[in-house]
């Protein structure tokens, strides 16, 4: 299975933003070319994916792409403007990781440029690139003007294109279709909230007896560390083991009754088509309409007089005050040229943010001889011990929340919380040593 992708003009419909959006979270979409979407004071409004657009540019964006979060996108936005949006998408698939560009673009029928400028200068930075390109657009197009005299195999990377029987909620019918890749992987996760903590427990208890104790200098600290990280990370993934992504995902709004009411009027719409008589479809198409903005309105009224805890309020307001602006795109440099990829940009940011910073190598397995400190004293040892004994170590661990978002060697405060007396012990070991010789471990 590819890409799965769809493509569509909202005619800035609302009640059309809605049906893509359950689409798009029900059958597990990839990603959807969009025009003329649905406006708010200049905002896009109505679609629940990650949505990329052009923001800068004067007028109401007539262009956007919606895409599935596991999907790492970097937007062109040198290459942006308010009828077109390209971005750079990376696939990690079974023969490694590959990027292509993607694009979604509105030509407008009054347009005097009908070779699209834009659009060609796009094409040519994916040939100084390397990168193949992807374009889905509402051309406006009265007539052929396709020059191509065969379908080669670019062509056909495109497979599966149809008109969706979907009622779309706009003038313009959705279209789908596939792009074809190698195989790509399926999307695996934890649930730490699913965690077997007796397992786990056990686990520790069995496999801690085996990390160094004996804690005294730099290499052994070194040694302890990375003993303790993959005892508690092995017992972890033994007890949590990882589940495959589910290939839909539940729209909270939708019922019954609107399937129901979606499945006759595709029905009606159809036999429109047959005898010409639109009535009974169109009246069928407004109670549609009416009751996806009731449904909308009764969930989110249930969804606020759920919220029981000032956290769960607090992160709502949040999330409603928050600016929905696009990803970090590809950034000038110091001459005024943008960066035509995603390790330059992030270069510019590091130098920016953190000049004159010295990048450690991931693959530092020992200290590095300048770090090696003089060996601490005897009044060094006790500051350390009056520091940090079991009490403190214990409130200190206790006082996070459980789930917090882990750091790079993925353990979370729970992990820490549920072994407490497992592994406390040897964290007074490990700071005691950490500190008497001014020494943070690698790990």
């Amino acid at each position: 299975m590819g890409l799965r992708c769809i493509q569509i003009n909202l005619q800035h419909a609302k009640a059309a933003s809605t049906v893509l959006s359950h689409r798009f979270n029900k059958e597990h979409l990839d990603i959807a070319f969009i025009q003329e979407p649905y406006i708010v004071k200049d905002q896009i409004k109505g679609l629940s994916g990650e949505l990329i657009y052009d923001s800068s540019s004067e007028g109401r964006p007539r262009a956007c792409i919606m895409i599935n979060k596991s999907i790492i996108t970097i937007p062109i936005p040198q290459y942006a403007n308010k009828d077109m949006v390209p971005a750079i998408i990376q696939l990690h698939t079974s023969e490694g990781r590959s990027e292509a560009v993607i694009c979604s673009v509105y030509l407008a029928g009054d347009s005097a440029d009908l070779s699209f400028t834009p659009l060609q200068d796009l094409i040519d930075y994916c040939g100084r690139t390397g990168r193949q390109i992807i374009t889905s657009c509402d051309a406006n197009a009265h007539h052929t003007v396709w020059g191509s005299s065969n379908i080669n195999k670019r062509g056909n990377a495109i497979q599966n294109w149809h008109f969706s029987t979907e009622t779309s909620m706009s003038d313009h019918r959705q279209i789908s279709f596939d792009i074809c890749i190698e195989s790509k992987l399926p999307l695996t996760y934890r649930q730490p909230r699913a965690t077997n903590w007796d397992d786990y427990c056990l686990e520790i208890s069995q496999t801690i007896r085996n990390c160094p104790n004996s804690i005294r200098d730099i290499d052994s600290l070194e040694i302890s560390c990375n003993s303790l990280n993959a005892t508690i990370t092995t017992a972890y993934h033994n007890a949590c083991p990882e589940k495959t992504k589910s290939g839909t995902r539940k729209t909270p709004w939708w019922n019954a009754k609107l399937s129901k009411l979606r499945t006759l009027t595709r029905k009606l719409f159809n036999k429109a088509k047959r005898n010409g008589d639109w009535t009974s479809y169109r009246t069928s198409l407004t109670n549609y309409n009416t009751e996806i903005r009731r449904a909308k309105r009764e969930s989110w009224k249930k969804f606020c007089n759920d919220l029981s805890d000032i956290q769960s309020s607090a992160r709502i307001h949040r999330i409603l005050a928050k600016e929905h602006t696009n990803h970090i795109g590809l950034l000038k440099n110091t001459d005024g040229m943008r960066e035509e990829n995603g390790p330059d940009t992030l270069q510019i940011l590091t130098d920016t943010h953190f000049p004159n910073s010295v990048v450690i190598p991931s693959d530092l397995s020992s200290p590095s001889p300048q770090f090696r400190l003089t060996r601490p004293n005897r009044e060094d040892w006790k500051r350390a011990r009056d520091m940090f004994y079991e009490g403190n170590i214990k409130w200190a661990i206790n006082s996070f929340d459980p789930y917090k978002s882990p750091g790079e060697d993925g353990i979370f405060p729970a992990l820490l919380q549920k072994g407490n007396e497992l592994i406390t012990p040897m964290l007074i070991n490990i700071f005691r040593t950490s500190y008497a010789w001014g020494y943070l471990p690698t790990s």
